[in-house]
């Protein structure tokens, strides 16, 4: 049972991590007005590299890899993800990309039966048909037109993401934190070089700044997840985390004046809705096995 303080410090923490997330959506969709994607991409991964240099020389005994091929794996998934989410966020209002963001869960569930052959119940099973109900109301298919393309980027980008982070679930057991930690974007920032380089631009003025927030942002982000996760129970603290679209919303309608339609937020509510029960579902399990074990 998770006491009222930690509880407390969870839910503090979580709520800091949308603010971080946030921080990161809004500073792709503003550089993304002078910036290409690819470009926001490479920086990203190379600033972070960057500001990780000093760690690494300083603790390079903790780099330890064990197995480079998972590492290379999750770098080419974080690569994808990454090109297809800042692309989504360029070419789609915000609270719209980030709700599709959220279908990551749902994903992770799916594939985890064939990867890691984990069994997936039906009350899951459901939770997922719902919430890709959800998307495609978000989705809207038959009133196609240029917009959707985004929208299935959005989806892909889920997608990557979802086996990434099934990949960093197989490399806890063999890979140091610190392996785990900078492989991504160095491995990201190599892959994404080739695309980047033909749109190449340089930031100026205002745009360093905006640079800097998305980085500091992810790192904020990190930070708070991993603290949020160390105080309280993951089924406790998943509503908070959906905090993250109401900042969306808020930032979205204060800094670019966009207001979601309604398909947006009814599809909004059943991902929300349906992801919230695969938390708590995945939250009970966890329970089970604790009081199951020696």
């Amino acid at each position: 049972m998770v006491s009222f303080s930690a509880g407390g410090r969870a839910a503090s923490w979580a709520v800091v991590s949308c603010i971080g997330a946030t921080a990161m959506t809004v500073s792709v969709h503003e550089l993304a007005s002078s910036m290409d994607s690819r470009m926001i991409v490479f920086w990203r991964c190379l600033l972070i590299v960057l500001l990780l240099a000093p760690v690494m020389l300083v603790r390079g005994r903790e780099l330890r890899v064990v197995h480079l091929r998972l590492h290379i794996y999750r770098g080419l998934l974080m690569a994808a993800a990454l090109l297809l989410g800042f692309y989504a966020l360029a070419h789609l209002p915000i609270a719209k990309a980030t709700v599709l963001f959220f279908l990551a869960p749902a994903f992770t569930t799916v594939m985890a039966w064939p990867l890691l052959g984990e069994k997936i119940r039906l009350p899951r099973i459901m939770a997922v048909i719902v919430g890709f109900a959800g998307a495609l109301i978000i989705l809207r298919p038959g009133q196609m037109h240029e917009i959707e393309i985004a929208m299935l980027a959005a989806l892909a980008c889920a997608f990557c993401f979802s086996l990434s982070m099934l990949v960093v679930k197989q490399m806890v057991k063999t890979e140091s934190t610190a392996s785990i930690f900078i492989s991504g974007p160095v491995i990201a920032g190599i892959c994404t070089f080739p695309l980047a380089a033909p749109v190449w631009h340089d930031p100026v003025g205002v745009e360093w700044a905006w640079l800097l927030l998305l980085v500091a942002g992810g790192a904020l982000r990190m930070f708070a997840d991993i603290r949020a996760y160390r105080d309280g129970e993951a089924g406790f603290i998943a509503p908070f985390f959906y905090l993250r679209l109401v900042f969306v919303g808020i930032a979205g309608y204060l800094i670019f004046d966009e207001v979601p339609d309604n398909s947006t937020l009814l599809g909004s509510a059943v991902i929300i809705g349906a992801m919230l029960f695969i938390a708590y579902r995945e939250a009970v399990l966890q329970k089970r096995i604790t009081s199951d074990s020696p």
